[in-house]
């Protein structure tokens, strides 16, 4: 996917005609009031037509590409060695403190890996990065990071035991034959974003490292609801 940069509105002052500067005082002194009465103004109007989605913000789910196959709602990659599928799970499944952050607007992805060769697998979730087309560059949190955030809702040790094995935190060995999954989290993306892309970079099966990607698109949390 190719990054490309935010969107930038720019709008430039109106020249004043030569007249203007002989105004009376008082005129003067009102026009800044009317012209922020105005922009207001604006603002509300233009928020009145953004559709609101229920169930909380919007998450990001695969898409179609030709490097993997589309199974059960999400993407899959397999070879010889290795299976590694991605998907977006469903809010009322995100236990604890992972519920409250996805209404808050975190990331989260389901990411299971299975090892089908007979040589070790080594996946290593500090190597993950999110990308959008807002120009993020994420990687996921991590344990400490999680442990920071629970801190500012109170005990962090009672908050994270939910939740303590249901995310990536450390690197993951399995043996022939062996599985895992669980979840990636990620902070809240920036505004604006359409699309983002996954990649999971050094999966070591043996002594040879693979490099996958898989396509992100932003996936509405509810239907629109009904504005006046």
């Amino acid at each position: 996917m190719k990054d490309r940069g935010p969107s930038v509105s720019t709008r430039r002052a109106a020249n004043l005609p030569h007249t203007a500067i002989h105004m009376k005082r008082p005129d003067t002194s009102i026009a800044p009031c009317l012209a922020a009465v105005f922009l207001l103004a604006a603002l509300v109007a233009g928020c009145s037509s953004i559709p609101a989605y229920r169930g909380g913000p919007a998450g990001l789910t695969p898409v179609p590409d030709p490097g993997y196959s589309m199974e059960a709602g999400g993407a899959l990659y397999e070879d010889d060695s290795i299976m590694v599928s991605v998907t977006e799970p469903a809010p009322d499944e995100l236990p604890g403190l992972f519920s409250e952050l996805h209404s808050a607007g975190y990331v989260f992805l389901t990411v299971r890996v299975e090892n089908l060769s007979d040589a070790r697998v080594i996946f290593k979730p500090s190597y993950i990065r999110l990308t959008t087309d807002a120009l993020d560059y994420s990687a996921p949190l991590d344990y400490t990071d999680l442990y920071e955030v629970a801190r500012e809702r109170g005990d962090p040790g009672e908050i994270l035991t939910p939740v303590r094995e249901k995310f990536y935190d450390l690197d993951v060995t399995l043996r022939p034959g062996g599985s895992v999954e669980r979840l990636l989290v990620f902070r809240e993306r920036s505004s604006g974003s359409d699309d983002a892309e996954l990649r999971i970079r050094e999966v070591y099966v043996g002594g040879t490292a693979r490099d996958l990607a898989f396509g992100l698109a932003v996936t509405p949390a509810g239907a629109p609801e009904k504005t006046d």
